[in-house]
């Protein structure tokens, strides 16, 4: 036969602070066991919380204990298995999360239920978790993120365009597209080398990531040199003033680029806009922007220009 002093001793390394509870009709409490590995894990010896329940509630965190209140009472009213989990503050202030587990007995005390259950820790389960969400985060970021400019990558680009389509045709505001291309940047890169290619892409994306700073706007880079913006709720001139501000500004980067009219480096800007249902989808309006570009880069490039209805 096992000795209490085996049993004491067991309990006593147990991960586990094991215990037994009545949670009364009244809505009092009352714990009739604690294992001696309460004062490890709670930081109080098993008698401090014996004596009274309450102060196990006392040592939640304040954001976690209507919560753990809600869900004792409903396992309760239910009869059936119990778990949660919730932050505790040990008596050095550090917290820590435990989850508590425990399920209803056939014994009864004052004509309410005894529970049995189990308290432990879970804090490096928890730091998991988050280090998990946070990686899972970078992930998706990075699924969605051009790697040179960290604009939002093509992907990201066509399923936004398909929401703001959609979102277009539930609410009839206006938003419009900016498209545009860096000139002769085939020229640039093979005089000044990939290194500097690279480094006009950058600074084109950060004028871009200015310019969209609003709820709802997208700058994506587009493919190469090109680069485009989803304006949402956005008019035409407002559209056209946004193109051409972002036209200045990287004109007035003052990058050297002697195969340009203007001996800088510049960018041809085609904008297509709707309000009224003028486009019978998506791939006609984003094609109508092509065709504004194209215009720009047909006439002397370093310039804007606005799509017509494409019929």
């Amino acid at each position: 036969m096992v000795s209490k002093k085996i049993i004491h001793d067991f309990l006593n390394i147990l991960p586990a602070v094991l215990y037994e509870y009545v949670l009364y009709k009244d809505g009092s409490s009352e714990f009739l066991y604690m294992s001696p590995s309460a004062e490890e894990i709670l930081g109080h010896s098993p008698d401090y919380f014996v004596e009274d329940a309450n102060r196990l509630w006392e040592i939640v965190h304040p954001d976690d204990i209507n919560r753990l209140h809600d869900e004792d009472l409903e396992a309760s009213r239910k009869n059936e298995f119990f778990v949660s989990e919730v932050r505790i503050f040990l008596p050095s202030g550090e917290e820590t999360w435990i989850q508590i587990s425990s399920k209803p007995t056939s014994e009864k005390k004052n004509n309410a239920v005894i529970w049995s259950g189990y308290i432990i820790v879970i804090t490096r389960i928890k730091q998991i978790e988050q280090e998990l969400l946070k990686a899972n985060r970078k992930l998706k970021s990075l699924s969605v993120t051009d790697g040179l400019t960290g604009l939002a990558n093509r992907r990201h680009f066509d399923e936004t365009l398909d929401n703001e389509w959609a979102r277009f045709e539930r609410t009839a505001k206006p938003f419009a597209l900016i498209l545009l291309d860096v000139d002769y940047f085939k020229e640039y890169n093979d005089q000044y080398g990939h290194q500097m290619g690279d480094s006009c892409l950058k600074s084109i994306a950060t004028i871009l990531k200015k310019a969209t700073r609003r709820a709802g706007d997208l700058a994506a880079r587009y493919g190469g040199e090109e680069f485009i913006i989803i304006a949402f709720d956005t008019k035409i001139a407002d559209a056209l003033q946004m193109a051409e501000q972002i036209r200045q500004s990287v004109e007035s980067l003052n990058i050297k680029n002697e195969h340009t009219l203007f001996a800088k480096l510049t960018v041809s800007i085609g904008v297509s806009a709707t309000s009224n249902n003028e486009y019978p989808d998506q791939a006609h309006f984003l094609k109508a922007a092509d065709i504004a570009l194209y215009q720009a880069k047909n006439e002397r490039r370093n310039c804007v220009r606005i799509a017509g209805e494409l019929k």
